[in-house]
């Protein structure tokens, strides 16, 4: 459930950009340094959570985080100021870096042997709540027209799911699980190139999320309405392919995942140069972009844990690594899109994308004869 809500308000972000700029009286640029703060906001939350979990304070922190949630989602529509809406995403940032690293890690120490199946499910809810999240919008339009409102719902649900993360993480052994997370020793340099896979293709998936949205709107064939549903076509197609790796999994290879995976990713990037500028061609790259996207932070984190091991440690540094790229990815569209309109973001997610297959092909080397075999 906690995924399903982080999921819910992730994918409805993107929807309500253009909303948040027109109440701040900012340009779409401006504006996407909402993304910026939220990610380092959660960058901030990630580190801090490392220390809390291994001084046995988890169960606290992830509650006390979904509560703190509660102000700044309650204070957001009503906010004129872009200092002070900054403000209150990077504090929002903190809570999810608390939530997220805390929900995984506590996930994992919970039971290590099902760690692989549990975390596939989490993405899963994760992915379930984002394709709610766009629609969520699209409904309040008629009762707020800059869809605002959703977050005033978000905030009411975290009440309720901090006393279900006060209750789920109880009787959690730290140290146990912590000793047992340290048993194989790590290649600082391969573990560097994961790192960048997770950069690139979470800032990757933060771009489709944050301003398909404002790029539909932007090449003229969407209104608001189709473009908020496109956002959830994506998040759709996104979870199913989720939901179908889970028994694929056990057949496939990680690292064979990833590369399909990326190898998807890149064709439709580029795909947006010819048929991205219109509705039925969005709609079909969209849809190959989601489930092509959704599959490789579970799949490489599986191949991480397959070919050098899972620590804590390495744990909050992926999604160190996954936070800089949502911050940055996003933001550096957003400047493309003021600058280019149209084509802005196909040329941040190509970039990103390509650079992703330069990385695979690198780390595949690397780690060629390391993986377990399936």
């Amino acid at each position: 459930m906690t995924f399903a809500w982080f999921g819910l308000s992730g994918g409805a972000r993107g929807p309500t950009l253009p909303g948040l700029a027109a109440r701040v009286g900012e340009s779409l640029a401006e504006i996407g340094l909402v993304t910026f703060a939220s990610a380092f906001g959660s960058m901030i939350g990630t580190l801090l959570a490392g220390r809390l979990l291994d001084r046995g304070h988890g169960r606290a922190m992830v509650t006390v985080a979904a509560v703190g949630a509660v102000v700044p989602l309650a204070l957001i529509p009503s906010v004129r100021s872009l200092p002070i809406l900054l403000i209150l995403f990077a504090l929002l940032g903190v809570a999810g870096g608390f939530i997220g690293t805390g929900g995984q890690t506590l996930l994992v120490w919970t039971d290590e042997r099902r760690a692989s199946t549990r975390i596939s499910a989490m993405h899963f809810f994760f992915g379930a709540g984002a394709v709610i999240g766009p629609l969520t919008v699209a409904w309040s339009f008629p009762l707020r027209g800059d869809g605002l409102a959703v977050y005033w719902a978000f905030g009411a649900m975290a009440i309720p799911l901090a006393w279900m993360l006060w209750r789920a993480s109880s009787g959690v052994s730290v140290p146990q699980h912590a000793v047992l997370s340290e048993r194989r020793p790590a290649s600082r340099r391969s573990f560097v190139w994961f790192g960048v896979l997770f950069f690139l293709f979470v800032g990757a998936e933060r771009i489709i999320s944050s301003w398909l949205f404002a790029h539909a709107m932007a090449i003229g064939v969407f209104d608001a309405s189709q473009a908020a549903y496109l956002n959830s076509g994506f998040w759709t197609a996104f979870t199913m392919a989720r939901l179908v790796s889970i028994p694929l999994s056990g057949t496939v290879s990680p690292r064979r995942f990833v590369g399909l995976s990326v190898a998807g990713c890149a064709a439709s990037s580029l795909a947006l140069f010819f048929v991205g500028d219109t509705f039925v061609g969005l709609w079909v790259v969209t849809i190959v972009l989601g489930a092509s996207i959704a599959t490789i932070f579970p799949q490489t984190a599986s191949w991480l844990n397959d070919a050098i091991g899972t620590t804590g440690r390495r744990m909050s540094w992926i999604i160190l690594a996954s936070s800089v790229g949502s911050m940055l990815f996003p933001w550096g569209t957003g400047l493309l899109m003021e600058r280019f309109s149209g084509i802005g973001l196909p040329l941040a997610l190509t970039a990103a994308c390509l650079a992703g297959v330069a990385g695979y092909v690198v780390l595949v080397r690397r780690m060629r004869g390391t993986e377990h075999p399936t």
